[in-house]
């Protein structure tokens, strides 16, 4: 019965020129709304991940004026239950510049203060917790150059393990100093260029913990000699720390847990996306699927309630035939689901092709896999929208049709 249903239904939709039209009307507002709810659908997705795997996202400073030492701050820090590590916030990183220039690449690199509990897998040479001075761990698709924190990765420029493991190469910082000459009323300000000869000994990978692909490990000790050379001046006593959380969730926890030892928070150095511009781009995204969501329903409703209009002759002469009331419901259901369905279908099969050639030539996909988050395409979430729209649909096709199959069979024969 129902494929008998199925095949009357299929018939009638593609004898009538106007429900040609309609589908291809819903299939593009489909096509649209795949488009919002993909694009939204990876933008969480890439911000869950970042958030969960990354560390800035579960570290922030905190500060202390005591007169107690460094080593005791951070020893009692350290205490604190759910903090992974804490130190000197001077010395979280420090971007280089080097000789690095195998493939043509500019030699940008940042050196990253080695985080106890949170060291990221090596996957060849030496592990983060046993490097020495001069020495540093790096991604291994490694592309030592400024792009790479901008999203602006040139594979050919890649260098492979071999071609670097080992070598030596100079990393440049600057040494900033004030004269007693007083030029245009103030100190004269001179800047030397100097250099420290470091080796790569080892490679991790870097997408599981998304960071970016010119960010190398080192040691503190190294990562001082840059900071303290650069800023001579700065205050050496150290009052503010970096504090490392085992997960995000215990942020709230290990903040108010710190304030109670005597420490206050900078706010300020918590990483976050970029709130406003997240929720400009939800609003707007929110909008395009509740306007197509509403205009797909609407035009259903239209539809079918001029469809059992015109088909009121026809509903009261197969009830004269013998019909039941459901049986007449199932019929018109049937038919008028399969035209959001056959829409559905076609929309999808446009939207995976596309999806498919405009994916992997889209340098923004190709380079944030290289921090590890690759776009997707989830066909399964676009059939609960689909499931969502048909439910309302029915809604609307039961009500007109009851309110119809309830009327008397020689006033629907009457009908024009």
């Amino acid at each position: 019965m129902l494929i008998d249903y199925i095949e009357s239904s299929l018939k009638n939709i593609f004898r009538n020129k106007k429900n040609k039209i309609l589908i291809a009307i819903i299939t593009l507002l489909l096509f649209i709304l795949f488009i919002d709810i993909i694009f939204m659908k990876n933008i969480y997705g890439y911000m869950y991940e970042y958030t969960i795997k990354n560390v800035d996202f579960r570290s922030f400073n905190a500060y202390n004026f005591s007169e107690k030492s460094e080593s005791e701050k951070i020893a009692e820090l350290k205490k604190v239950k759910h903090i992974s590590d804490a130190y000197n916030a001077k010395y979280s990183n420090f971007p280089l510049t080097s000789d690095i220039h195998i493939n043509d690449v500019s030699g940008d690199i940042t050196i990253l203060h080695p985080i106890s509990n949170s060291f990221p897998k090596s996957i060849e040479g030496k592990k983060v917790g046993d490097l020495k001075s001069g020495e540093m761990i790096c991604p291994y698709n490694f592309y030592p150059n400024e792009g790479a924190s901008l999203y602006k990765i040139d594979d050919s420029k890649i260098i492979t393990p071999k071609e670097i493991i080992d070598k030596e190469f100079n990393v440049f910082y600057l040494k900033i100093y004030h004269t007693n000459n007083i030029v245009n009323g103030e100190r004269e300000e001179i800047k030397e260029t100097l250099s420290k000869k470091f080796k790569i000994v080892g490679f991790y990978d870097n997408t599981t913990i998304m960071n970016y692909t010119n960010e190398c490990y080192g040691i503190e000790e190294d990562i001082k000699i840059f900071v303290d050379t650069l800023n001579p001046t700065r205050e050496k006593k150290a009052y503010t720390y970096r504090i490392v959380v085992d997960k995000p969730f215990n942020l709230n926890k290990v903040k108010k847990e710190i304030k109670k030892i005597g420490y206050e928070i900078s706010d300020s150095a918590i990483i976050e996306f970029d709130k406003p511009t997240i929720a400009i781009i939800v609003s707007i995204s929110t909008s395009i699927f509740i306007v197509i969501t509403f205009t797909i329903i609407y035009l259903l409703y239209s539809y079918i309630k001029k469809k059992i209009k015109i088909e009121s002759k026809y509903i009261g002469i197969i009830r004269a035939c013998g019909y039941t009331k459901n049986q007449v419901i199932t019929e018109q259901l049937i038919e008028n689901s399969m035209i959001l369905l056959i829409s559905f279908i076609i929309s999808s099969i446009i939207f995976s092709i596309s999806f498919a050639i405009i994916e992997p030539k889209v340098e923004l996909f190709k380079a944030i896999s290289y921090v590890g988050f690759k776009v997707s395409n989830n066909i399964f979430l676009l059939f609960i929208i689909l499931l969502f729209i048909i439910l309302f649909s029915l809604l609307i096709n039961i009500k007109i049709l009851k309110s119809t199959t309830e009327s008397q069979i020689t006033k629907l024969l009457g009908d024009e």
